[in-house]
C-alpha cells in the first residue's frame, strides 16, 4: 500500500488537533505536517522543494488565517519560480460557504476540492482514497 504525507494548514488549534488525530488513524497516512498559517507552510515548501519525502502529497488548506491566508498562499504557490520534487494536491477546508470562494478555488489548477468545515471524520478516508 502506498502511504502519503498529509499537511494541515489552519490557525484553529482545536481543528488541527482533532483533524490530526483523524488523519493519524488512516492507514494510508504515514505522516501529518501541521502549520498555523500560509506563511509557515510556504516557508516549509520553499525550504524543502527538492526533497520529495519532505513534501506533503495532500494538503488541507484553510482560507481565513493570519499573516498569510489561504488565497495569499495560493497566489505565492502558483508563482513559485522552481519546480517541486512532486505534485501536491490541495484541498480547501474552510468554514466559508461563500460562492465567491468556491468559484475562486476553481481558478487554481492545484486545488482539487473545496470542503466546508466541519467535515465528518468519515469523509477523510474518501478524500484520501480519491487521491490515491
Amino acid at each position: 500500500m502506498k502511504t502519503i504525507t498529509a499537511a494541515l494548514v489552519d490557525d484553529d488549534k482545536i481543528f488541527q488537533f482533532i483533524t490530526g488525530k483523524i488523519l493519524k488513524t488512516l492507514p494510508e497516512i504515514s505522516k501529518t505536517l501541521q502549520f498555523g498559517n500560509g506563511q509557515e507552510f510556504y516557508d516549509y515548501i520553499c525550504k524543502n522543494y527538492n526533497e520529495a519525502d519532505a513534501l506533503p502529497d495532500v494538503v488541507f488548506l484553510d482560507i481565513q488565517m493570519p499573516f498569510m491566508d489561504g488565497w495569499q498562499f495560493m497566489q505565492e504557490f502558483t508563482n513559485l519560480d522552481f519546480k517541486l520534487a512532486k505534485d501536491i494536491n490541495i484541498n480547501i477546508l474552510s468554514s466559508s460557504i461563500s460562492l465567491y470562494d468556491k468559484e475562486k478555488a476553481k481558478i487554481y489548477k492545484d486545488i482539487k476540492n473545496y470542503f466546508v468545515k466541519p467535515i465528518a471524520k468519515e469523509e477523510f478516508p474518501k478524500i484520501i482514497s480519491a487521491f490515491l
